[in-house]
């Protein structure tokens, strides 16, 4: 949670203000995983971060491109670059423990 929680404060830093980032923390990231029956994201993540851009066209890839070298400055050991503009990115710390 903590890198999620620095990768947060980094965008802030930066000059971005996303409408929205959200945190799924492992307990939430395990019970989704069970509940739907499917792994979300890698075994031993810690928190994952979803962000959209509010932007469009360049100026969305410029900012996501932005927030995910932030992200990764913050120590997140996976990012998933959006497909279009309109999808949010995730960022997953290391470290939780099921």
């Amino acid at each position: 949670m903590e890198k999620a929680g620095d990768s947060v404060n980094r965008v802030v830093r930066a000059g971005l203000v996303p409408s929205m980032m959200e945190i799924m923390d492992a307990t939430c990231l395990w019970a989704s995983s069970d509940y739907l029956a499917t792994e979300l994201v890698g075994s031993g993540d810690q928190a994952l971060l979803l962000r959209p851009s509010d932007e469009g066209g360049q100026a969305a890839e410029g900012e996501l491109s932005l927030m995910e070298q932030l992200f990764h400055q913050a120590g997140a050991v996976y990012t998933q670059p959006p497909r279009t503009w309109r999808k949010a990115t995730c960022c997953c710390a290391p470290g939780g423990s099921r």
